[in-house]
């Protein structure tokens, strides 16, 4: 039975906060250990010099990793989740394997992280990713099923929390857009958007936004804190999803939209998310730059219509898709193997 939890992660990390208190919620004790510990991650000069002097960066790598396993020696978790945690050694959690700890991993990135991945995913017991296609090239590489297993992203509420996000809504945005823009790296996210211009489009997210003509459309960066409260306040969110790479897995975006009671616009490259909200009826799909413009106008006049699929969604994620549904799910893998 699992009694005692180590988080380790970047305690800035989106997944932290809400699966602490998933875990928590659980019943379970649980502790973090942060895996930016170290004062150079956590400014912007200090940043730099680890980027610029790698022998800086793996010796803070190597403090780090005698402090985690200091850590784990004086907690004795039962259950020790990583996010992502590349910094952790594989020779790091093979010796916490030995110590009877159950060692996991939950995987954010997609297969444009493969190297990494393909070298921390064995030795952990289990691994998690929220794409299949990842799994299904790990499966590949001689993982086993026993090891492998499916964790989509989900929404930072908790189930039949009182918080409502269609009370005293205002719906202060038409169009908003959270995203990242690296050079040529999301494409279509411009020529997409650049259909929308004769609406109200709120743009926030990476500086890059502002080499483009969208640029009288974008609102600066936003801190992670604040997504939720953007969304909270636009009718409309424009879910495009990176296409550089294959994968089958959402992104967060989403879970996060439908969770603020706004309607999501979604692409449909990523065929997982048929598998996790229902097509019209929790989220409207387009396949072109003309099919989006079209949805979006008629949508952003039929507001009926548009709570009516927000509602649903909301309701999907609060029955479905939370993180603590997340935890629930880790829980019953690990107790069944």
């Amino acid at each position: 039975m699992i009694k005692k939890v180590l988080v380790v992660a970047p305690e800035s990390s989106l997944f932290t906060a809400p699966l602490m208190k998933a875990i928590s919620l659980s019943g379970q004790m649980v502790k973090l250990f942060d895996t930016r510990g170290s004062f150079l991650y956590n400014t912007k000069i200090g940043q730099k010099v680890v980027r610029k002097i790698p022998k800086i960066k793996y010796k803070i790598w190597d403090r780090i990793n005698q402090k985690l396993l200091k850590a784990v020696a004086a907690y004795q978790p039962d259950f020790l989740l990583t996010v992502k945690a590349e910094n952790i050694s594989p020779q790091t959690i093979g010796k916490i394997n030995r110590w009877n700890t159950i060692t996991a991993n939950y995987y954010p990135d997609f297969v444009w992280n493969w190297d990494k991945i393909k070298a921390i995913s064995p030795v952990y017991k289990f691994f998690f990713s929220p794409d299949r296609y990842v799994l299904n090239l790990l499966r590949k590489q001689g993982l086993s099923d026993e090891n492998l297993f499916y964790l989509p992203f989900a929404s930072d509420v908790l189930p039949n929390q009182n918080s409502n996000p269609f009370i005293n809504r205002k719906d202060i945005y038409d169009i908003s857009v959270i995203a990242s823009l690296g050079s040529n790296l999301y494409d279509k996210r411009v020529s997409y958007l650049k259909e929308l211009t004769d609406f109200n489009l709120h743009i926030w997210g990476s500086k890059d936004w502002r080499q483009t003509e969208l640029v009288n459309h974008y609102y600066g960066s936003i801190k992670p804190d604040k997504v939720a409260g953007i969304y909270n306040q636009s009718k409309i969110v424009i879910n495009i999803h990176y296409d550089k790479e294959p994968a089958e897995g959402v992104c967060s975006r989403p879970f996060e939209a439908a969770a603020s009671g706004a309607l999501i616009v979604s692409d449909v490259i990523r065929k997982d998310i048929f598998n996790l909200f229902k097509v019209d009826e929790e989220f409207v799909p387009f396949e072109n730059s003309s099919d989006l413009k079209q949805k979006v106008k008629y949508y952003l006049e039929h507001q009926t219509e548009r709570r009516k699929i927000a509602q649903a969604a909301y309701q999907r994620v609060i029955k479905e898709h939370t993180y603590y549904h997340r935890w629930q799910e880790i829980l019953k893998i690990t107790k069944n193997q």
